[in-house]
């Protein structure tokens, strides 16, 4: 999930708006779907998008950089004062990671087998 945060996406009406990344077509730009209007918007820049961190520990997320980037994970903890979140890999529990914020975003897609 990703928040929008650019004032003139949609003409102002999807400002904080959540969303679901549904493609990407470049490192930068993605198309979106809006759950609450069902409502689809393509060539959406990253600039224009920040990323979402479930509040409830146990949350799914989804590791977006680093070394562990594109694995799913559950999320541990939050800090909203350092910005940060601990969070367990499914495919490596034994693992516990200390990522940025910038670095994960709620997920809300199929766990898979490691659920």
């Amino acid at each position: 999930m990703v928040k929008v945060v650019d004032k003139h996406l949609g003409k102002g009406r999807l400002y904080l708006q959540k969303a679901e990344i549904i493609d990407v077509h470049a490192p930068t730009i993605c198309s979106l779907h809006f759950p609450v209007t069902n409502e689809t918007v393509d060539n959406v820049q990253q600039l224009q998008l920040e990323t979402v961190i479930p509040r409830k520990e146990g949350s799914r997320v989804l590791i977006l950089a680093g070394p562990s980037k594109g694995q799913k994970a559950w999320l541990l903890k939050r800090n909203s004062e350092s910005g940060a979140a601990a969070v367990r890999p499914t495919m490596d529990p034994d693992c516990i990671l200390r990522l940025p914020f910038d670095s994960i975003s709620e997920y809300v897609g199929a766990m898979g087998e490691e659920e």
